[in-house]
């Protein structure tokens, strides 16, 4: 399972009861929200990505949104 890491919906889960329980995070925090869920077989600059991704796609399906005011952006449910 480690090599395989949870699948995406699952990670989407987390992310999103992350934020209902701190109301808002950066992608930092989120990151170590989800860190041990994503493949172990990953390096660093890919789970990176990986997060990035399904922050994209759950603030695609109208889900989450962030701040937008600078890099160190903060992420909350919509």
């Amino acid at each position: 399972v480690k090599n395989k890491g949870l699948n995406d919906e699952t990670c989407k889960k987390l992310i999103v009861n992350a934020l209902k329980e701190m109301g808002t995070a950066s992608k930092s925090e989120l990151f170590s929200v989800v860190d041990a869920a994503l493949p172990a077989v990953l390096d660093e600059k890919q789970r990176e990505k990986k997060l990035s991704n399904l922050l994209q796609s759950l603030r695609s399906s109208g889900i989450i949104d962030n701040d937008k005011k600078h890099r160190f952006a903060k992420w909350f449910l919509k």
